[in-house]
């Protein structure tokens, strides 16, 4: 697995972005994937946005082991920290963070008012890597076709604000990695989970490890033995990936499994849990 300096500009335009505004902003909702959490958090967030103003979002919890999900909002909970489950493309868990930020919302609203200061938007900047389901979470929020939508990481090029009907103004920014090299152990992960792009590291490998119970918590999961088969080459055989010749397509194989656990066909996976030595 190598390692990935990708950091397109669009991203720096990003950081700058959010540096430039990130005075005004009464808080940050910090959407991570859920079934990675710990890695889904390394872009330099700390740099970015203060921790106590910070709401993190275990987005497409559909797709994690909901009892490892469990774990990390306890987690976060444990340090002090704001988490709540969402699956943004159904809606699910968006009432509670409305709630969430309502209630924060009134909070600081009434701090100015007994300050003698006026009234103003309350505003919210969106932060979260390439892929992991911002713009789904900001249309949920602020109303289907607010904000573009898709699976190809980096969709959104530019911050653009989104007024809601509660009176939020929430700035939406292009996914960020951190500038430099990630480690090698999260490059698989994010690669797994559709962050990270296919042409920035190997499919065999990052399907390799996917694969290797030992790096995933289950619910109603059927890897490795979806084809009654115990290695990616027993399930290129199964499905007919064969090359001329009659050998393995394992390449092929690799993409499909990777396509097969992004969709959620495998059942409920999750990659990272707070006890693991992170």
């Amino acid at each position: 697995m190598r390692e990935s300096a990708w950091f397109p500009g669009h991203m720096a335009k990003a950081r700058d972005a959010i540096s430039r505004t990130r005075s005004v902003a009464d808080f940050f909702l910090v959407v991570l994937d859920a079934r990675i959490p710990h890695a889904s958090r390394k872009f330099d967030l700390s740099r970015l946005a203060p921790l106590h103003k910070c709401i993190f979002c275990l987005n497409r919890s559909d797709l994690a082991c909901e009892d490892t999900t469990d774990d990390w909002l306890r987690w976060f909970s444990s340090q002090g920290l704001v988490a709540e489950k969402t699956r943004a493309v159904a809606g699910q868990g968006l009432s509670r963070l409305r709630r969430l930020l309502a209630s924060r919302k009134e909070e600081i609203l009434e701090k100015r008012s007994a300050k003698g200061r006026k009234d103003r938007t309350f505003s919210v900047i969106v932060v979260g890597m390439p892929n992991v389901g911002k713009s789904s979470l900001l249309n949920s929020l602020g109303g289907v076709g607010s904000a573009a939508t898709g699976r190809k990481p980096g969709i959104t090029r530019g911050p653009q604000w989104i007024r809601t009907k509660q009176g939020f103004s929430i700035l939406d920014t292009p996914g960020i990695l951190t500038p430099g090299r990630l480690e090698l152990d999260d490059i698989w992960k994010l690669h797994a989970c559709g962050i990270l792009p296919d042409e920035k590291a190997d499919p065999v490998e990052t399907a390799s490890l996917l694969w290797d119970p030992a790096n995933r918590r289950a619910s109603g999961s059927s890897v490795p033995d979806q084809a009654g088969q115990g290695d990616l080459e027993g399930l290129g055989k199964a499905l007919g990936f064969l090359k001329r010749g009659g050998s393995v397509d394992i390449e092929r194989t690799a993409q499909h499994f990777l396509k097969e656990f992004r969709a959620g066909k495998l059942g409920r996976l999750t990659l990272e849990a707070p006890e693991d030595d992170l």
